[in-house]
């Protein structure tokens, strides 16, 4: 387990992230620093990813974990912790799925796990389809119709980002990322999307 004091380090230092970013003359600083956190442990995320619940804690994780998509010494602890994030849904909401859906799209076209990320990004429309279930089940007519268009944009999004993997150079890639898309558009079965006007 990541020791608790590197754990409060991090996050604190993602807070001053966030009340500090345009703030000149502390942005070398601040990116020196955030260079240090691409290089903890993926358990680190694994360890608080049940703790953030805001987008904007969702957006800067996700951020951190996009950068190493490419990056050769951070790709795989980065793939780590978006796996972690994203196996079953366990970890997905709608406040941080579209970030990791936009994450996951990087890790499919680096060199890093694409079958993989690709597999858990077209499981990903299961909760799509769990989440409006919910709504179905707990509230009324408005509410369900507001879920419906919200899950039809993070829908949208997943298939455009599947989409675009389709189009990579990479046979082998290509090949996935259409049955990935295949898999994503029947999965959507049982939810309401909204009507296009």
């Amino acid at each position: 387990m990541p020791c608790a004091l590197v754990e409060k380090a991090v996050f604190e230092l993602l807070k001053i992230c966030q009340l500090l970013p345009y703030k000149e003359n502390l942005a070398d600083d601040l990116l020196r620093s955030l260079q240090l956190v691409l290089k903890l442990d993926a358990r680190v995320a694994d360890a608080y990813c049940e703790h953030i619940i805001k987008e904007i804690g969702w957006r800067t994780i996700t951020s951190l974990l996009s950068i190493t998509a490419h990056h050769p010494e951070a790709s795989e602890a980065g793939f780590e912790a978006l796996t972690f994030i994203m196996a079953d849904g366990a970890h997905l909401s709608p406040v941080n799925y579209v970030l990791c859906v936009d994450a996951s799209q990087l890790f499919a076209e680096s060199r890093v796990g694409q079958a993989d990320i690709l597999d858990l990004m077209s499981g990903s429309v299961f909760c799509l389809a769990q989440w409006f279930r919910e709504a179905k089940e707990g509230g009324g007519e408005e509410a369900v119709t507001k879920v419906s268009q919200d899950i039809g944009e993070m829908w949208l999004r997943l298939v455009q980002g599947l989409g675009k993997v389709c189009l990579d150079q990479r046979e082998d890639v290509r090949n996935h990322a259409l049955s990935s898309l295949q898999r994503g558009l029947m999965g959507v079965d049982g939810v309401r999307l909204p009507q296009s006007s």
